[in-house]
């Protein structure tokens, strides 16, 4: 029945399955408060205490079998079926509020849950919009549009797809205000279902953005050249993004072969032009640090160190050591120039900032080194080598500078 309101309803609306979590593998769904539900065979939904759940809300109207209807405030609704708990959102897109959000209120037994759409991002709630994820594809992309990654689907559609402006903040701000004219700084960002990098039909992207090189996100600072990490420069904001599971399977193992589930999740960086990144940096908090500690989870860098104390927050290199193995890595063309950057993250394991299973978070950005990250010293105490190193590195910067600007 909820098929047959989906054909009356608006053009863009939002059909969905409340399975918020998985729980132990299973189909399930964790509230607010913790409690877990279980789905059975024939969609019905039981407690932990075997008791069958009816889902419900507040001013709710029957308008059909097992189906009941709210409408809030300003215009936009949500049908639910109060016994499999799937639902049709119809938001109210004209409508005249300045935030864009709506909650609904769902109950269900002794449990409660708001489920939130963004009324401007109401296909995938990626949350960029979707005016400005098909603006972007256009400006980008002139031939296949709204689809950046040409898959043949509107990148607007697609919860594991969405096109946003990397390099600076500057630059992801002015694409959210419409203000963005040059297709240098538009990235296609997708989760990959496999290694041939195409998009998973049951990932959601969400809450990303290109953060301000002061961002308390990131100790409000980039990285910066330390005795261990050498020369580095950091031309690009860093870019933070969620990834979780829209399926109750959870999210999709790339990888069946490794232990845990690793994430893929595929840039497409074509567009800027750049050549020079050779290594990848993430930040790790001090709450993320005392999270995973909380939790008797191991967070452990790619370079074996462990995480265990607040004063330990900082940069981290998290540039890919092996094929297919955690961090980030660059695909080029045959001209040298960087197409791609590949991201893998191993579900609550350094490079997940979130604790939960199957949620991803995570703060990075491409930097150019001039040392590798990873390279230990052949002598740990000749620390003025290091210095006299980094002291020519940064001089032959100097000149490479003055040589590439333009004479007067």
């Amino acid at each position: 029945m909820i098929d047959d309101l989906a054909k009356q309803a608006l053009s863009e609306t939002k059909i969905g399955m409340i399975t918020q979590n998985v729980v132990n593998g299973q189909i399930g769904l964790q509230t607010a408060q913790g409690l877990v539900m279980l789905q059975n065979s024939d969609k019905s939904w039981t407690d932990l205490d075997l008791q069958l759940v009816n889902f419900t809300f507040q001013g709710g109207i029957t308008v059909g079998t097992n189906l009941l209807k709210t409408t809030l405030a300003n215009g936009s609704s949500l049908t639910i079926n109060t016994v499999d708990g799937s639902y049709l959102y119809v938001p109210n897109t004209s409508a005249n509020t300045a935030d864009s959000v709506d909650n609904f209120n769902v109950s269900g037994g002794d449990a409660t849950l708001t489920l939130t759409f963004n009324r401007l991002d109401l296909l995938d709630r990626d949350g960029i919009t979707d005016v400005v994820e098909t603006n972007l594809a256009n400006l980008a992309n002139t031939i296949s549009k709204g689809d950046l990654n040409n898959d043949g689907i509107e990148d607007k559609q697609q919860s594991s797809v969405t096109n946003i402006a990397w390099i600076t903040n500057n630059d992801f701000n002015a694409a959210q205000k419409g203000d963005l004219t040059s297709a240098k700084p538009v990235m296609n960002v997708v989760v990959a279902g496999d290694k041939s990098g195409k998009a998973d039909d049951f990932a959601q992207l969400s809450k990303i953005s290109v953060l301000p090189s002061n961002s308390s996100a990131t100790g409000g600072s980039k990285p910066k050249a330390t005795a261990t990490s050498g020369y580095i420069k950091t031309p690009w904001d860093a870019l933070q993004f969620s990834v979780a599971a829209n399926s109750h399977k959870g999210l999709k193992d790339v990888d069946a072969i490794r232990a845990g589930t690793q994430t893929l999740i595929k840039i497409d960086i074509s567009r800027a032009g750049e050549s020079d990144f050779n290594g990848y940096m993430k930040y790790v908090s001090s709450d993320t640090i005392n999270t995973y500690k909380k939790a008797s989870l191991p967070l452990v860098t790619l370079d074996g160190e462990a995480l265990t104390t607040a004063k330990q927050a900082g940069w981290y290199d998290y540039t890919q050591r092996v094929s297919g193995g955690d961090g980030a890595h660059f695909l080029k063309d045959a001209s040298g120039k960087i197409t791609n950057i590949e991201i893998v993250i191993t579900d609550n394991q350094f490079g997940d900032d979130d604790i939960a299973s199957n949620q991803i978070t995570d703060p990075s950005l491409p930097v150019i080194r001039a040392i590798p990250i990873a390279k230990t010293l052949e002598s740990s105490t000749d620390v003025s080598g290091l210095a006299a190193e980094f002291t020519n590195l940064t001089l032959q910067e100097t000149l490479i500078d003055k040589k590439s600007r333009p004479r007067s």
